[in-house]
């Protein structure tokens, strides 16, 4: 697995646990999230085994911004945050500041922003 993607895994983590209580619809968004990065279903269900029988032991964020050179893959990856943070029909403070860190050290606009928003926000729909 690419390093790029590794991190990004651990960040959609992350993620679902940033409140401490994962939901099925996160799951279930990150189910979905998995299998288009092109995952196996074997190995989503791994994954899932793996990283959902508790919390992480290192809760620091994952500076996407290291991860992805290109900006156009920062922000699909941060997309695919927001679409975990969304699939449960309302955004925690946890979240919130994971977003909010992500966004500032990025440096995106607020129309960027908005727009990455409206994206996840379909992308939650699944």
């Amino acid at each position: 697995m690419a390093n790029s993607t590794h991190g990004l895994v651990q960040a959609l983590f992350h993620m679902v646990w940033a409140d401490d209580i994962v939901s099925p619809e996160e799951v279930t968004a990150l189910t979905s999230i998995l299998r288009q990065l092109g995952f196996s279903l074997a190995e989503v269900v791994c994954l899932l085994d793996k990283n959902l029988s508790e919390p992480p032991a290192d809760r620091d964020p994952v500076r996407l911004e290291e991860l992805f050179p290109s900006r156009e893959d920062q922000k699909r990856a941060l997309q695919l945050l927001m679409t975990i943070c969304f699939s449960t029909g309302s955004i925690g403070p946890e979240q919130m500041g994971y977003i909010e860190g992500l966004v500032l050290r990025m440096g995106l606009s607020a129309q960027e922003r908005e727009g990455l928003r409206r994206a996840a926000m379909e992308g939650s729909k699944c």
